[in-house]
């Protein structure tokens, strides 16, 4: 009995580890970076709070000079989280373009090679993604020239696209 018992109360534990069990979740990207643009998506894991590089699960953005437009996707680019600056909440994904660390989120197609890229940087950062030592911007280049948006506090990158996952009840 007291076996069964014990099975009982595991098996309620582990239904509610499940339940409470990160989704992963879809944000959608819509950016102005001077006369450019970014749109498309940035999928995660479904982690809250500060997020890495190993959180991004799928992107696909379309980078945007005026002129040309680049499709930068999970399967033909690099893409790198460093520092704590970059964080989710259910309905956004969020960069401390001021935050004290050296910190940066980049999406660049065909590797890190200067050309067709998307780049946040915090202030102690700027001129990373640039030649520009400025403070916190985001940073965008499709094939010419750079175009900088120049950025402080924290500030929303993409918003969520899927429904967020409700509570439910465990059964008695």
């Amino acid at each position: 009995m007291r076996i069964s018992r014990s099975l009982t109360m595991l098996s309620l534990v582990l239904g509610a580890a499940s339940l409470c069990s990160a989704a992963t979740i879809t944000y959608g990207v819509s950016q102005t970076v001077g006369p450019g643009s970014l749109t498309g998506f940035i999928e995660t894991d479904g982690t809250i709070g500060a997020i890495g590089t190993s959180n991004i699960l799928d992107f696909n953005l379309l980078l945007n000079d005026g002129t040309t437009t680049v499709n930068d996707h999970r399967s033909n680019s690099v893409f790198e989280v460093i520092g704590s600056d970059l964080s989710a909440t259910t309905t956004q994904l969020l960069f401390n373009f001021s935050g004290s660390d050296f910190g940066l989120v980049i999406f660049e197609r065909g590797g890190f090679v200067g050309a067709n890229f998307w780049c946040a940087v915090t202030a102690s950062a700027g001129g990373v993604c640039d030649t520009a030592p400025v403070a916190g911007e985001e940073v965008l280049q499709v094939t010419g020239p750079l175009f900088t948006s120049p950025l402080s506090g924290t500030q929303a990158i993409a918003s969520a696209t899927t429904p967020t996952p409700t509570r439910q009840s465990l059964p008695l």
